[in-house]
């Protein structure tokens, strides 16, 4: 599997958020749906990244400083034809209409539905050219008592949380979908981090790793995790009673 199984145009969504909790939950989402996601802070930051030309969404909210959502979304819709999503607590009706007249896409209030937003980015890509596959992709995925949800970016076993990075959820996905498949670094590399071009192989070691440490209290799933020499990583094949 590679990052192209999920989104083969590898969308790039910046999110432009200034709460930092916020900012954090969206990009950790957006990157377990298989979206390549970046967070900034400030307008300036915001304009900045845009000018680089390696974004396909926006999502932007009004509050960011300096200069503002709306300001933002002006000055993007007189340069380009750049999707852009309102993500805003102002949920007043003037708000609304002045984004919408601006050029923005869509208006999200929060506090959101992250999946509804997922569903409404899904839609303007898809009204853009951008057909993303989906079939199985938002799935739940289930080993025994582990289960990953990807379209509400939660890992748990049984009823425990299991507290995992983006690129160690998007590596484990990737393994659970494919039990008894061995994966090359480079495969799991590009899964993990869609779009980075300077990332090294060798990480997928250390993933592995805190994988496996993060399962150890449920011994037999830290030990389905298994290298192949030579090769790569694959999930075991399920026993019977896990």
């Amino acid at each position: 599997m590679t990052a192209n199984d999920v989104l083969p145009n590898n969308v790039r969504i910046l999110v432009a958020e200034d709460d930092q909790n916020i900012q954090a939950l969206l990009v950790s989402y957006l990157e377990a749906a298989g979206f390549v996601a970046k967070g900034v802070s400030t307008g300036a930051e915001t304009l900045e990244q845009l000018q680089q030309g390696t974004t396909d969404l926006l999502i932007l909210d009004l509050m960011i400083p300096s200069p503002d959502g709306f300001e933002i979304c002006e000055t993007v819709r007189k340069r380009s034809n750049l999707p852009i999503i309102i993500l805003s607590a102002r949920e007043a009706e003037q708000d609304r209409i002045r984004g919408l007249s601006l050029g923005a896409d869509d208006y999200v209030v929060k506090p959101f539905s992250p999946r509804e937003l997922l569903e409404r980015i899904f839609a303007i890509l898809r009204r853009v050219g951008i057909s993303p596959q989906r079939d199985q992709d938002l799935n739940p995925v289930s080993y025994g008592p582990l289960v990953l949800d990807p379209a509400q970016a939660i890992a748990q076993v049984g009823d425990n949380p299991l507290i995992l990075t983006p690129s160690e959820y998007r590596i484990l996905l990737c393994l659970m979908r494919k039990p008894g498949r061995v994966f090359s670094r480079a495969q799991l590399l590009d899964a993990a981090e869609p779009g980075k071009e300077d990332a090294f192989e060798r990480t997928i070691d250390v993933h592995i790793a805190n994988l496996r440490r993060k399962l150890s209290n449920w011994p037999e799933l830290a030990t389905s995790l298994q290298t192949v020499r030579g090769f790569g990583y694959k999930i075991s094949q399920p026993r019977h009673g896990l």
